[in-house]
């Protein structure tokens, strides 16, 4: 709660690492939990709260060490935007949902859909 970032554990461990935005909105953060994973595992997608337009990409190549990556901003905030993992461009929308979901596209068509959880293919 209260965090402009994120937090990652080593369950082995107990140890807890803090990633901050270094530039975050004013106010508290309240609880940002919209949180994805890409399907290699290189970076965590982060929503923020409702009146913070954007997405937080994180760089995780060492887990216990995640960097902002690049901060997208959302077009709308009237459904749920589809972005490219790779270039991180968006490319469209669809009707609202809470839910992060992966969808793979294959010579411009959908040809797999996963979940926010991720299918873990690194």
């Amino acid at each position: 709660m209260n965090l402009w970032g994120m937090q990652v554990a080593n369950l082995k461990t107990g140890q807890i690492i803090t990633a901050s935005l270094p530039d975050h909105p004013p106010g508290d953060a309240g609880l940002l939990h919209g949180i994805g994973w890409t399907p290699d595992q290189s970076e965590v997608w982060e929503s923020s709260r409702s009146n913070d337009p954007h997405v937080y990409v994180w760089a995780i190549d060492d887990p216990m060490a995640p960097v902002l990556k690049q901060t997208l901003t959302l077009k709308s905030s009237d459904g749920t935007e589809i972005f490219n993992a790779r270039t991180h461009t968006s490319l469209g929308r669809i009707d609202s949902t809470e839910d992060v979901i992966e969808i793979e596209f294959v010579d411009g068509k959908v040809s797999r859909v996963g979940d926010q959880y991720g299918i873990g293919r690194r």
